[in-house]
């Protein structure tokens, strides 16, 4: 008689450790939410902001590129893009830390090309200023003979990137404000 409790004890033991077949739940498909349309073509391009001259104006489906170049020839290039779909829900500072993100493995991914080396990032830092809604991510790296720099930031549900390898963060942040300033009111979304 005692082998027979063993033996029903023995049985319980081992069917507790048989794989258990789960059953799972179909995956549900994620939704992306679309992009609310953005007209780029119809955002002003200032002819002049500040020292810098309009060289250039290219608008794609999905983005706006700006060449300004100042009269000693350094160059900036200005990008302006409207927000991913479900984007304008995120906190301001966590979806221009996700566009920052995204433009800096860009940049990482395209630096190859220009320098065989490895180039860390370097004085990157977030500032917020009391008056503006979204905060200026910026970044750096450092090439011989000079700097790339990576600037962006948010306003009315669309982002401004700003690369210039002529000027540093303290002489590109203005350019960056006063564009933001002039498009301030002028996107029109349709939701």
């Amino acid at each position: 008689m005692p082998l027979l409790p063993l033996l029903l004890l023995s049985t319980l033991l081992l069917g507790a450790c048989q794989p258990q077949s789960l059953t799972t739940r179909p995956e549900t498909p994620a939704v992306l939410l679309p992009a609310a349309a953005v007209d780029l073509a119809a955002l002003p391009a200032p002819e002049q902001l500040g020292r810098w001259r309009l060289d250039g104006d290219v608008v794609s489906s999905d983005q706006r590129l700006l060449h300004y170049r100042h009269s000693d020839g350094w160059q900036v290039q200005v990008a302006v893009q409207g927000f991913p779909g479900g984007w304008e829900l995120m906190t301001p500072q966590r979806a221009v830390a996700s566009f920052y993100g995204q433009q800096r493995a860009l940049m990482a991914a395209r630096l190859p090309a220009i320098w065989p080396r490895p180039l860390p990032w370097q004085q990157e830092q977030i500032e917020q200023l009391p008056q503006r809604p979204f905060p200026l991510f910026s970044g750096m790296v450092a090439a011989e003979p000079g700097q790339l720099w990576l600037l962006v930031s948010a306003q009315n549900g669309l982002f401004v990137r700003v690369y210039s390898s002529d000027l540093d963060r303290d002489g590109l942040a203005p350019l960056l404000w006063a564009l933001i300033d002039s498009l301030a009111g002028s996107a029109s979304t349709d939701a």
